[in-house]
């Protein structure tokens, strides 16, 4: 991986271009339990070399605020238990079976947003764009076998978009008044929309919306945050992929969290 950085008009613009080379292999063996539990199943080798460009541009436009842009070339290599998986629980009625054929997913994406850090707090904003070729859809349903049992396999999707925004704020109290010395609060929001482009079907893997928020008092040494994350309901989902089946539609939730710290030597 090579990145370089380049400034100009007095370090207000920053251009950073960079470039990623790949190379993945995978050398699967057999072993006993394998062959046992997957009869007549073969395992597959993979070999992928890539190269991947980025080109990332800061312009800062004021004391406290900047845009920020981007473009990217992305590469995933199928990975190792999504080529040769091979699972069966007949009690619970399901089996996975492995994909040879998985291809490695591309994708080129574009990012833009506005950044604004401040003496007491902080927050951004952005959209990004992906269009990928050869999406990976880790372990999908896809019928039903001779057996009756339902099957998930990985496969790749050939043209999906993915495309949505996300919210970053937070503010340190103890730098609006140092009654508050310690205390801060942190916040963000993600919202993305998937679309398998092949079938005209939205992607069942994209998260729904979510939020998080976290209230931290720190000292020195020590700690304390109470964090929530919340999610929407479930409610963009591909078609049934069998006949008399309906697509699990998880319902929204939230937890909370209390996190803390202390480093009890230096």
């Amino acid at each position: 991986y090579v990145q370089y950085e380049m400034r100009f008009a007095h370090a207000r613009l920053s251009l950073v271009p960079g470039v990623r080379v790949h190379h993945y292999e995978l050398r699967p063996e057999t072993d006993g339990i394998f062959a046992t539990d997957n009869p007549g199943v073969a395992v597959s080798d993979l070999t992928k070399t890539s190269v991947s460009p980025k080109l990332g541009l800061v312009w800062r436009f004021a004391d406290q605020w900047s845009l920020f842009a981007g473009y990217a070339h992305g590469f995933r290599s199928p990975p190792f238990n999504d080529v040769n998986l091979g699972f069966t629980n007949v009690q619970f009625g399901y089996t996975a079976i492995p994909n040879p054929d998985l291809k490695p997913e591309t994708s080129d994406g574009l990012e833009l947003g506005v950044r604004f850090i401040g003496a007491a707090t902080y927050a951004s904003v952005s959209g990004y764009y992906n269009r990928y070729k050869d999406f990976i859809e880790s372990q999908g349903f896809v019928g039903f076998n001779n057996q009756g049992l339902q099957v998930f396999q990985s496969r790749n999707v050939a043209d999906a978009d993915i495309y949505g925004a996300e919210l970053k704020a937070g503010v340190e109290f103890g730098k609006l008044s140092s009654a508050l010395e310690g205390w801060s609060l942190n916040g963000s929001v993600a919202w993305a929309h998937g679309q398998n482009k092949t079938e005209d079907v939205p992607l069942s893997s994209i998260d729904p919306l979510r939020g998080t928020v976290g209230l931290a008092f720190d000292r020195d040494s020590w700690g304390v945050e109470l964090v929530g994350t919340f999610a929407r309901r479930k409610d963009r989902l591909p078609p049934a992929a069998a006949a008399n089946t309906t697509p699990l539609a998880p319902a929204g939730y939230g937890v909370l969290e209390l996190v803390a710290h202390w480093g009890f030597v230096p």
